[in-house]
């Protein structure tokens, strides 16, 4: 999902202009503090891609947009680094709506993404500035990666990407110590998560039998002190093994929601961003050539007062709650095999809400098959996500060829198995179709 999402109530034109002039401050500011021109290492990256979706049961695109993302890397003669990107899209016809591919940006303006300032001290390596805290072990789903917002959807499975947003923050890696580091990070500002409001206010419409008027949702946004958030990482070495303990404690990326009666009587999606504690344990490591590793984490969030006695329906509820994954993975020549099994205490993996008549835990199945010969220009996939307690299952098939250094091709299609009832089979009309990729890098 795009990232205008997250952006809360920030009037969009500012958001756009933002990113042009903080790549050109960067770039001022890089020179300013880089020193001797010659002395300094400056790198452009960039990437142009056409990304498409034709969904085959919808029988329209569902996505059809020019995508860019360009950085700027400069490596002073001290002991650090600037950098910056900047990125944005523009659509290339209109599409059928889909929850899971946001609407692309109505101009073609770039939009900030990350901009930070590396210190790297005798000891302890700092960062200064928008950035991705990615914690965990797992492949694509991290119980304990709670620093940066994602996007909940299936939209991974269509791009190969895991997109995480950028937060305003201070990192400092503590290596004091043989074998064993700590971190501590301290967020800013709160971003939130991409609330997905089409396929939310449908789900809602169906289970309550009603018409939500206009404005249908309600939010309640963090305050003052209430914004900030606080992450602290301990890693040690054990062997062959890496073993890693996280605390967060911050604002939920996504609301408390409750159903309620407004004053005019009225049927209103109300929320709140709350706070939460989060604990977390992560293990990586090998045996006779497996690799192996396993997450965990415990999420103890703040209590709200309206899902307990207000609302005609709370789409959340206030009981702490367990989130863990174990995977391993081998590689046989050209060919690497992965899987993974998830489970989610009283939730689904593509939304934090309770849906009614929907009880239970969460669990599902995640499995990955490559061949990418290492001399080779095509790669094969094949990815499958599965809801163990339905049966239902996504299955993506894939392949990408390198056309040319830095032009490649992908094209994955996504099929979905079961009825209307399931899970995952729910989804069928805006998932099942052809995902292709045209991308350009330098």
């Amino acid at each position: 999902m795009r990232r205008d999402a997250a952006r809360g109530l920030e009037p969009a034109g500012r958001r756009l202009g933002r990113g042009a002039a903080a790549f050109a401050a960067a770039a001022l500011l890089a020179a300013a503090l880089a020193g001797p021109a010659g002395a300094t290492s400056w790198q452009l990256e960039g990437r142009l891609g056409h990304h498409l979706f034709y969904g085959t049961l919808a029988e329209d695109l569902l996505q059809h947009e020019l995508a860019y993302r360009l950085a700027l890397r400069v490596r002073p003669d001290w002991d650090g680094q600037v950098y910056v990107s900047v990125e944005g899209g523009v659509g290339l016809s209109s599409v059928t709506p889909s929850p899971f591919f946001e609407a692309p940006p109505e101009n073609a303006w770039p939009e900030l993404d990350e901009a930070y300032v590396d210190l790297y001290l005798p000891m302890v390596d700092l960062r200064l500035g928008r950035q991705v805290v990615a914690w965990g072990t797992a492949d694509g789903f991290n119980p304990t990666d709670v620093v940066n917002p994602r996007a909940s959807g299936l939209g991974s499975l269509a791009t190969g990407e895991v997109s995480r947003l950028p937060v305003p923050a201070v990192r400092a890696a503590v290596f004091a110590w043989p074998r064993f580091a700590v971190t501590a990070v301290g967020v800013a500002d709160f971003v939130p998560a991409p609330l997905p409001e089409t396929l939310l206010k449908q789900r809602v419409e169906s289970s309550s039998h009603v018409s939500l008027p206009d404005p249908w949702l309600a939010l309640e946004e963090p305050q003052g002190r209430d914004r900030y958030e606080l992450g602290l990482r301990g890693e040690m070495a054990l062997g062959a093994w890496d073993l890693y303990l996280s605390y967060f404690n911050g604002v939920e990326d996504w609301p408390a929601l409750w159903v309620a009666l407004t004053s005019d009587s009225t049927v209103q999606v109300q929320g709140r961003y709350r706070r939460q504690q989060h604990v977390g344990l992560a293990l990586a490591g090998s045996v006779e050539g497996v690799g192996l590793w396993a997450e965990a984490a415990y999420v103890v969030p703040e209590e709200v007062p309206e899902l307990e006695t207000g609302p005609l329906t709370p789409l959340s509820d206030n009981e702490p709650r367990w989130e863990a994954i174990v995977g391993a993975d081998y590689r046989w020549g050209d060919l690497h095999v992965s899987g993974q099994l998830m489970g989610l205490q009283r939730r689904r993996l593509l939304s934090p809400y309770r849906e009614p008549g929907v009880e239970g835990d969460g669990l599902y199945a995640i499995g990955l098959v490559r061949h990418s010969p290492p001399l080779g220009s095509t790669t094969w996939e094949l990815v499958t996500l599965a809801s163990l307690r339905d049966g239902s299952a996504v299955v993506a098939p894939g392949v990408s060829h390198e056309i040319r250094p830095g032009l490649q091709l992908s094209a994955r299609y996504l099929a979905v198995v079961g009825d209307a009832g399931t899970e995952l089979g729910a989804l069928r009309d805006g998932v099942e179709g052809l995902a292709t990729r045209l991308t350009w890098s330098f």
